[in-house]
């Protein structure tokens, strides 16, 4: 898969995480960020990654996480170009963004398709991992929740945006029309996961 950012100036940390899809890369979108691929700004499984000019390639599927150093912030956008290639493992499979306070606390929107072998489904998630308790945000008050009904395919790029600015999240799935696909925004009416860095 592709990824491409946008990272405004204000952010410092950058993270990516794939759970069993093909090997991807990354080229990052010109910014004013100073967005460094300097291999030692990175935390990163050296066997794994790969830091290069305008980018980075994950060498395999099991790649893990690749985070640049920096601190957690109010207001974090995230936006990622992906294309799927192909399923790896016959397990769950994700392979998105999100925002990450620490291991506990986060946000991650994802193309997830599901470990059913004979006819797998393939779907868009938003979901908040909040000390420790998976799918947190249903105690959250949910003002968008939009979805065209269609899945995404792999070989297609889609655009996966995050955006958190200490009140609210919302999330948004575009595919490569810009025809949105989902549309999801919560508003912190109850504890949340309210700062962190790229993921």
């Amino acid at each position: 898969m592709k990824m491409n950012f946008a990272i405004p100036s204000t952010m410092q940390s950058v993270m990516f995480f794939t759970a069993a899809l093909a090997a991807f890369s990354l080229s990052f979108i010109p910014s004013a960020s100073g967005f460094s691929t300097d291999v030692n700004q990175w935390d990163a499984f050296p066997l794994s990654w790969r830091f290069h000019d305008g980018g980075a390639d994950a060498l395999d599927v099991n790649a893990g996480n690749a985070v640049l150093h920096g601190p957690r912030y109010k207001q974090v956008v995230i936006e990622a170009e992906i294309t799927p290639r192909a399923a790896a493992e016959e397990q769950w499979k994700v392979a998105g963004v999100g925002i990450i306070g620490d291991d506990d606390n986060f946000w991650h929107l994802a193309l997830v398709e599901s470990p059913e072998k004979d006819n797998p489904r393939h779907f868009i998630e938003l979901s908040e991992m909040r000390k420790g308790r998976w799918l947190s945000q249903t105690d959250l008050k949910c003002t968008a929740d939009e979805d065209s009904g269609v899945q995404w395919n792999f070989n297609e790029p889609y655009r996966l945006r995050l955006a958190m600015d200490g009140k609210s999240l919302e999330a948004t799935v575009a595919d490569a029309q810009g025809k949105t696909m989902r549309r999801i925004r919560y508003e912190f009416t109850a504890p949340a996961v309210t700062a962190g860095r790229p993921m």
